[in-house]
């Protein structure tokens, strides 16, 4: 029973931090394409202008994902705590919830894996911007960070025993509508409004 219990113990933090790396990855590279390829695709063409962009995003969004995640699952464990007071729940709920409470990982591990994942994804989506120029970059871009958001879904695939080839293309399906978006909302739409000339 207490191996049965261990190994189980193992999965679930397994499956949590695959979630994490998962929804890590996944944002940091829709959202740094999303801001690469509304900028570049604009009339703000200049190397350095989608350099400090992309990098103010990137540095930005992972802290800022660093410290949501950080207060969502502390949020969770105290919600669970809280249930230990409340006196209209049985002794085996409680129980349920003192377990559920001690199989989570740290709010600061389960934040740092995400807001990291998120931030890798990020380098490598703007990596060709610091070797090439214009469109050059962005196509580069594209297929290095479809690429990346690929093989993330292949490794998502080994620890949920799904079809890899199918774990891929959702997550690389995910990453193109984002890019979609923002390339019309870059080309058509800050023109239209008149942000951008």
């Amino acid at each position: 029973m207490y191996r049965h219990r261990c190994r189980e113990a193992r999965y679930l933090k397994r499956g949590e931090r695959m979630r994490d790396f998962v929804f890590g990855y996944n944002d940091g590279a829709v959202t740094t394409m999303a801001i690469l390829t509304a900028l570049a695709s604009s009339s703000v063409v200049h190397g350095n202008i989608v350099i400090l962009g992309a990098l103010a995003s990137i540095i930005g969004s992972s802290v800022s994902l660093a410290f949501s995640d950080y207060i969502s699952v502390k949020s969770q464990i105290e919600i669970l705590k809280s249930f230990g007071k409340n006196r209209k729940l049985s002794r085996h709920e409680k129980d349920e919830a003192q377990d559920i409470m001690g199989e989570l990982d740290h709010p600061g591990k389960i934040a740092t894996n995400t807001s990291m994942s998120f931030a890798l994804a990020g380098f490598v989506a703007l990596s060709p911007f610091f070797f090439l120029e214009g469109n050059w970059a962005l196509v580069a871009s594209i297929v290095v960070t479809f690429a990346s958001v690929f093989a993330a879904g292949m490794v998502r695939a080994r620890y949920t025993h799904g079809d890899s080839l199918k774990s891929g293309a959702e997550m690389m399906a995910i990453a193109a509508a984002a890019l979609l978006v923002s390339f019309f909302v870059g080309t058509y739409g800050l023109a239209q409004l008149g942000v951008i000339v």
